[in-house]
């Protein structure tokens, strides 16, 4: 969102989600989770009723994130959708009696670019990237006027982010994955207790947005000296090239200010022991 010109003080304004299978599973657990994808249609559409705001005719943008989601809207309003609807397409449907319009944008699972981040420079990878971003600036844009024509709002971001010269410096061969650079921001890898919020914020450090990560290749060590040395070693990570190792955590989107800190609290400086 940050690249389509969004103040990273108001991304938390499009962080409602409402989950089309509400049950306590592990998120990438899809043998239990498949099972229930299309259970919750009438939740799901009181929920969407609750959250969406309606001005007589048309209500606030829904985007609608990853192939279960699709199906399950398909099989939902049978009559308003009759065939597969494809990525970037605009569903326009409707949720409520009065024939009030809600625009849905089909678009990519929020971690399917994830599976690119390791993975050399391809065209696959290129489009997914350009299909989040032209999703994201379609989002930030319908919010802020949801009476803008939706499929003009789609084609001129589609004009933007096609062959973008900025996307092809960083995304071309041998370019390096877009950063966060111009909007003062950096990603961290938290675990232990820096999984943790309530943990984060008390220690000086509030992150824009979090999500659930997985580091291979990296193993948990408790080989940091303690200040009191009684107390042994703390929690420190490191890089074993071993594919079977990894680290759980989570990647928290922080604001630069908040890097001394972080530093501190890692304390960045401290030598490590020969613990294992």
């Amino acid at each position: 969102m940050g690249y389509n010109g969004l103040d990273p003080i108001d991304f938390p304004k499009f962080e409602s989600i409402v989950d089309c299978v509400p049950i306590g599973a592990p998120g990438g657990d899809t043998q239990g989770i498949t099972p229930f994808n299309q259970t919750f249609g009438p939740y799901i559409k009181k929920m969407l009723q609750a959250r969406l705001t309606s001005n007589g005719f048309q209500t606030q943008p829904v985007i609608a994130c990853g192939s279960p989601v699709h199906d399950l809207l398909q099989a939902m309003f049978p009559d308003q959708i009759t065939c597969k609807p494809k990525t970037l397409d605009i569903l326009k449907i409707k949720l409520y009696d009065d024939g009030t319009i809600t625009p849905f944008l089909i678009a990519n699972h929020p971690s399917q670019y994830l599976y690119f981040t390791d993975k050399p420079f391809s065209e696959e990878k290129k489009n997914v990237l350009m299909q989040d971003l032209i999703a994201t600036g379609w989002q930030s844009r319908m919010s802020e006027n949801f009476n803008g024509t939706s499929e003009e709002i789609l084609e001129d971001l589609k004009t933007f982010w096609t062959n973008h010269p900025d996307f092809e410096k960083n995304h071309g061969p041998g370019g390096s994955r877009l950063q966060f650079q111009s909007l003062n921001m950096f990603y961290y890898f938290g675990y232990g207790s820096n999984i943790n919020l309530i943990s984060l914020r008390a220690k000086g450090v509030d992150p824009i947005q979090s999500q659930k990560a997985m580091l291979k290749g990296w193993k948990l060590k408790f080989n940091v000296q303690h200040w009191f040395r009684h107390e042994g070693g703390m929690g420190n990570i490191e890089s074993t090239g071993d594919p079977d190792d990894l680290v759980e955590g989570m990647v928290h989107l922080c604001h630069d200010e908040q890097l001394a800190s972080m530093d501190a609290m890692e304390s960045l400086a401290l030598p490590t022991t020969g613990s294992k």
